[in-house]
């Protein structure tokens, strides 16, 4: 398998776990819809999805993908299923598309939307990968940090990106004509010796379910600078070729992407700094290590340079890091 992610190979998710169980049943009217969130975004459930600023946001079950801002990322959306379309013309080059215009909370609501219809995952889909063979020790998250983290509570705190959106039907892990969505590398409680690495999801589908089509999505900013900027509509649309080899469903594309400076391409610094900035977001301690690239990005599983730093984090925007965590902390919070 080639453990690459068209530019999210150098960038880190955390899967969000949950049971599913397979089914082929389909719901007659109702049609698919997909975001494809690829790159450093943690994720949550949204504690207060009476803060969308639209309506009928306000009564549906969401989830909030979480990434703090660093010099190295920006943050995209746009339609299309292919999330690594934002990628510049060549190195070192600006990115193609327009990052959002800063930190704060994006409220994504979906037209149509039928949630909880009770679709489930095909024989033939990839779950998420969201666990090291060397599983982490949980270490639960208080439900005020969540909140803290999101609402910006008690002023202050580190400048990040929130995206909050309906809760899907289910997750998966992507796999398609774009490209393999998992990746490699070395996270523990401990500092990174001999530890054997292990995949994680990079590029996580969200599959939803809509009444009519063609849907489209709305977005709504609240910045933490207090500016409210007008957002376009976003249709989900398809940008591979009909005759693709893989069937291709109507996306929308959410990414957190390495795109400005120089990345250490022996230690893949940009990973390492996105894992840094998001240990320190949650207040966690986990240590990471993250193998080389080759010139053009591509990460290369099992090269790991003796003589890069192991981070030291507080947290982790890899899968298998902290997602129990982190999950953990919503399901189960802390008092």
């Amino acid at each position: 398998m080639k453990h690459t992610c068209l530019y999210s190979q150098r960038l880190l998710i955390m899967a969000l776990f949950f049971v599913v169980v397979f089914s082929t049943k389909r719901v007659v009217g109702q049609s698919e819809v997909q975001i494809m969130v690829s790159g450093s975004w943690d994720y949550v459930e949204d504690p207060r999805p009476d803060k969308d600023p639209n309506q009928i946001g306000q009564t549906l079950d969401r989830i909030v993908l979480v990434s703090p801002q660093t010099v190295s990322h920006a943050a995209f959306v746009f339609s299309g299923d292919n999330a690594a379309k934002f990628a510049p013309a060549s190195p070192g080059q600006p990115p193609s598309m327009t990052p959002l215009p800063g930190p704060g909370m994006y409220y994504l609501d979906i037209s149509n939307l039928t949630q909880g219809s009770g679709h489930k995952p095909q024989p033939g889909d990839v779950m998420p990968l969201n666990y090291s063979n060397l599983q982490p020790t949980p270490q639960p998250i208080r439900i005020s940090t969540i909140n803290k983290v999101l609402y910006k509570q008690n002023g202050g705190g580190m400048p990040r990106y929130a995206v909050s959106l309906p809760t899907p039907d289910y997750y998966t892990t992507y796999s398609g004509n774009w490209g393999e969505g998992v990746s490699e590398s070395k996270v523990d409680v401990a500092p990174i010796t001999s530890q054997l690495p292990s995949h994680y999801t990079t590029w996580m589908v969200l599959h939803y379910w809509v009444s009519t089509t063609p849907a489209s999505a709305s977005l709504t900013a609240v910045l933490d600078n207090g500016q409210l900027p007008n957002m376009p509509p976003y249709p989900f649309t398809i940008d591979a070729n009909p005759s693709a080899p893989k069937a291709v469903v109507p996306a929308i594309s959410v990414v957190m992407a390495a795109v400005y400076g120089q990345n250490n391409t022996v230690c893949d610094s940009f990973s390492q700094d996105s894992f840094d900035h998001a240990t320190q977001l949650w207040g966690l301690t986990r240590y990471a290590k993250f193998p080389g690239e080759n010139p053009s990005g591509v990460q290369q599983p099992g090269v790991y340079a003796s003589r890069c730093t192991s981070g030291q984090a507080a947290g982790s925007a890899d899968c298998h890091a902290a997602q129990t965590s982190i999950n953990g902390a919503v399901q189960n919070p802390a008092p």
